[in-house]
């Protein structure tokens, strides 16, 4: 269910470029694995470093079991290859890190503890999979790693033959290996419940960008890639073997194919999962009015009203789809700070029309009209689907009340206004109003156009 995961669709042909490029050693070959490698680190970042592991250790067994890759010529597609991929990526990863620095966005160490795999992990199946349900109790998760049973046989038969492939062989299991003990966090607890460290937490102090990841558990793909390799090892190693005992001609090439189709088969029913859950966004033209509206009128950032719930926001960023126009909320693996503090300045108490009041409801009001201003909101969209149906009136009266808003249409269970633009910089002597702004009704405290 984690579908960044599918960036790993690129792992092998970057692999298997480098090999090209260490057979071959041409100008092309170094092209190609440079835009390949360039394509991966674009695709996540997650990838990016897990790929750095893979071809590192890769060149390591090539050095020395290869002397192709000791030559000038292949030393030199090296450099020609990591320069292009620095030349892509670099530049659309600079806005990535000037953010990281502006909002200060990094993780703990506290939730890579949390996050870390544990050698039970790689027992563990996706909820839905019938095969191999009895394996361990608990499904399902992000450190749920379970390669397959197709993939270990044929892992198992790559081992038995070694010699046939060693230095692949040992590339796939120094691989699979470092990538283990990177998945398992920065601490590995025992029973009694002390912690010896492990290499995750030298790369989290020494390296920053690590500082950028949640999920050490997520290096276990690249585990589970290698033994995929290693499983392909395997069953090379054992037609070769058996190749030779079967007729020449049609024969094998039947016999081949037939095998091979067995093992997809096999993979296929290993791992189906099923059913999968899925939650179906009601499309329907009532509901889209509101979008197709907004699509047509000038630009403006817009917010959406309940804000802050995940699911909710998860509707407006599919539905942003439609308008395109800059959307205030939505939801990330990092939160920056001030869209944290735009979230809670959007909850507070609701007094009704009976005289009683509504606890921590998220609505508009004069104590945030300023602060949706200072984030340039220009159309705030009401889902009366949100409220309790004794809340509604109450939400429209304090949005109303701010005098800094407009009726701009009704669609259905949604209620549109747009917000009227003021210069906060000039009325108040140059300088933006904050979030400990004076709350006036206008979000400056002047006039309004």
């Amino acid at each position: 269910w984690h579908l960044n995961q599918l960036g790993h669709a690129w792992t092998p042909w970057v692999l298997l470029a480098l090999v090209v490029l260490l057979e071959r050693r041409t100008w092309r070959a170094a092209t190609l694995f440079g835009l390949l490698l360039a394509v991966q680190a674009l695709t996540s970042f997650y990838l990016a470093f897990q790929m750095v592991l893979a071809v590192g250790i890769a060149l390591a067994v090539a050095f020395v079991a290869d002397r192709r890759a000791r030559t000038g010529r292949f030393l030199g597609g090296l450099l020609v290859a990591g320069g292009l991929a620095a030349a892509l990526v670099v530049p659309l990863a600079l806005p990535y890190l000037a953010v990281r620095d502006e909002q200060g966005l990094q993780r703990t160490l506290g939730e890579a503890e949390r996050y870390g795999a544990t050698p039970r992990s790689y027992l563990k199946i996706e909820r839905g999979n019938h095969v191999w349900g009895g394996l361990v109790p608990d499904r399902g998760g992000e450190d749920a790693l379970f390669p397959g049973g197709v993939a270990l046989l044929g892992a198992a038969l790559a081992l038995v033959g070694l010699r046939r492939r060693p230095a692949a062989t040992v590339a796939a299991l120094a691989i699979a290996a470092a990538a283990f003990v990177i998945s398992l966090g920065p601490t590995r607890r025992g029973a009694a419940g002390a912690g010896l460290p492990l290499p995750y937490r030298f790369l989290f102090d020494h390296f920053p960008f690590f500082k950028a990841m949640r999920v050490p558990a997520r290096f276990g793909i690249l585990t589970d890639f290698a033994i995929v390799v290693l499983g392909g090892l395997g069953a090379a190693w054992a037609w070769e073997r058996l190749a030779p005992r079967l007729p020449r001609g049609h024969g094998r090439t039947v016999a081949g194919a037939a095998l091979t189709a067995l093992l997809a088969c096999g993979v296929l029913f290993e791992t189906h999962i099923g059913p999968v859950p899925l939650e179906e966004v009601e499309r329907g033209p009532e509901v889209a009015a509101v979008y197709d509206w907004l699509a047509r009128q000038p630009e403006g950032p817009v917010m959406e009203f309940p804000a802050g719930d995940i699911r909710r926001d998860a509707r407006s960023m599919y539905w942003s789809t439609r308008h395109w126009k800059p959307l205030v909320q939505g939801y990330s693996g990092f939160v920056p700070p001030a869209h944290a503090r735009l979230i809670e300045a959007s909850y507070g108490d609701l007094r009704r029309a009976n005289g009683t009041t509504a606890k921590n409801v998220s609505h508009v009001h004069a104590g945030n009209i300023g602060l949706l201003r200072e984030f340039g909101v220009r159309y705030v969209v009401l889902h009366r689907q949100g409220y309790k149906r004794e809340d509604w009136s109450a939400v429209i009266a304090r949005i109303e009340a701010t005098g800094a808003v407009e009726p701009a249409g009704e669609f259905g269970e949604a209620t549109v206004y747009r917000v009227r633009i003021v210069d906060c910089g000039l009325r108040n002597g140059g300088g933006a109003t904050g979030a400990g702004g004076n709350g006036a009704a206008d979000g400056c405290g002047g006039d309004t156009r």
